[in-house]
């Protein structure tokens, strides 16, 4: 899920605060539901003291290209931001926003549109969009007869309703009377390359002003924010305990890791997630290469970053799903009579075909000796692992807790773990881990202290219920939203 937040570099101070550690959190919690606006309002307020009447925002000019953008991962997001600022490098003028908080009817004040928004589950809006995708799909949406857009649509090819939220919304734009800016373009999760290409078309199709750097609305992180942790950018952290709290005949056992955290900037609420970066397991990658019959020291290049190939495929590329690309690109060197069947095949049996195998078997069952570049360019990029933290912050404030629950699945008439469980159970104290803040507001306590909650944690075989009146007063020491791993 996909939540603005705005940018603050305060810190806690390194001599005397006159804040206490509780105190601390609840403030960076505050910063983090503001956007870049509000934050500086408030800094003005706070300065100055109470304002007589409202500030006055001055209004976004009505010729700026409006990027809006919505998900559930921070993909949209990320993609929203670094197009405005190529924008505004060109002289484009630009707005971004969250689909979350978008109203229909300002689409019929815009000339142009950027929508970003990614598919979730199986074929839905992601949850935040919901309300804008409604609305726009009602009966009484408004005429969009001025309006120029195009759609950059997310996804994910191994599920079978691929884009279809992205698909919906550019059918009604241009149902409303809108015109397409330039065709509606569909990423896969190795989204990188096909975004930027769609990124540098539209915004050859966009007004420039007279203007470099023009004015826009766009919420930036700077350097010692809290956004600055990411999937790009994750945060190293070491593993205290790895405490296995299950019957040791369990064949899916649920352990509780135990990690440092020293970073003041990474900042969580009770309700958020944590993106673990797993690896993949060495003797699958030394599997993979004997398959291919390369040395892991090829160097090869992932991201811009050069490195050796075996790194490549431990902590970057995806070795248990094949995407279609994958498909499209092993059919040629392994001459593999089966998957070019498999290439002519409707797009539909394509990925029902894909979900029956992994990355493994179709090396050993069409081998080919590749370039190491073009295997890792064929691969898909490993995805993180979202997980729900199970302790509070304000309780202990310098570690992280996370309850995982060992995965396990059959394919191809075997079982196999799943990568990020695998993973985590593995590890042991003094190792590390990269993770980042996932925010998940949807999770959080309500604002009204007064709303009776009931809290109920299920899927680990651990179940427990918490009911009050009060929701400030609840220890969430221990409670995790879901003790599963959610993706494994």
């Amino acid at each position: 899920m996909v939540i603005t937040r705005a940018p603050h570099s305060m810190t806690p101070p390194q001599t005397t605060t006159p804040f206490s550690a509780p105190q601390w959190q609840q403030v960076q919690q505050l910063l983090g539901l503001l956007d870049q606006r509000q934050a500086l309002w408030l800094s003005g307020y706070l300065a100055a003291g109470a304002p007589a009447a409202a500030p006055q925002v001055a209004p976004t000019p009505s010729n700026a290209a409006l990027i809006a953008y919505g998900g559930e991962t921070g993909n949209s997001e990320s993609i929203a931001q670094a197009l405005a600022e190529q924008a505004l490098q060109q002289g484009i003028r630009v707005d971004v926003q969250d689909l979350a908080k978008l109203r229909t009817r300002q689409l019929s004040k815009r000339k142009h549109l950027l929508l970003i928004c990614s598919t979730h589950g199986d074929g839905d809006p992601p949850e935040p969009v919901v309300p804008f995708y409604d609305a726009l799909m009602a009966d009484n949406a408004p005429r969009l007869e001025g309006l120029q857009f195009s759609v950059l649509a997310l996804g994910d090819s191994s599920y079978e309703h691929f884009c279809v939220t992205g698909q919906q919304l550019d059918e009604r734009l241009e149902a409303l009377g809108g015109t397409r800016l330039h065709p509606r373009q569909e990423c896969d999760v190795d989204f990188d390359e096909p975004a930027a290409r769609w990124g540098k078309a539209v915004r050859e199709q966009l007004p420039r002003s007279d203007q470099r750097g023009a004015t826009s609305t766009i919420t930036s992180a700077p350097a010692h924010s809290a956004l600055t942790y990411s999937k790009r950018h994750p945060l190293s952290v070491e593993v205290l305990e790895n405490l296995n709290l299950s019957h040791p005949q369990r064949t899916t056992p649920i352990h509780h890791l135990e990690l440092a955290l020293k970073s003041p900037d990474f900042s969580l609420a009770p309700g958020d997630a944590v993106g673990v970066l797993a690896d993949n397991p060495p003797a699958l990658v030394a599997a993979v290469l004997d398959a291919c019959h390369l040395s892991g020291e090829a160097p090869v290049i992932v991201q811009d970053e050069s490195m050796p190939l075996v790194q490549a495929l431990r902590q970057h590329q995806d070795l248990t799903i094949p995407s279609t690309r994958f498909l499209e690109q092993w059919a040629q060197p392994s001459d593999s009579p089966i998957l070019k069947q498999q290439l002519k095949a409707p797009s539909k049996a394509q990925r029902q075909y894909l979900k029956t195998v992994q990355v493994l078997d179709l090396l050993r069952q069409a081998p080919a000796t590749p370039d190491p570049q073009a295997l890792v360019d064929a691969l898909r990029p490993l995805q993180p692992r979202l997980y729900d933290v199970a302790n509070s912050l304000e309780h202990i404030d310098d570690e992280l807790h996370l309850n995982v629950k060992a995965y396990r699945y059959d394919i191809a008439g075997r079982q196999e773990s799943g990568i990020a469980s695998q993973y985590l159970l593995t590890l042991e104290p003094g190792d590390t881990v990269r993770i980042y803040p996932h925010r998940n507001a949807r999770f959080h306590l309500p604002d009204d202290p007064h709303i009776p909650v009931i809290l109920i944690a299920e899927g680990s075989g651990i179940l427990k219920m918490a009911v009050s009146m009060a929701p400030c007063e609840i220890n969430w020491e221990g409670f995790s939203s879901s003790s599963a791993d959610v993706s494994a």
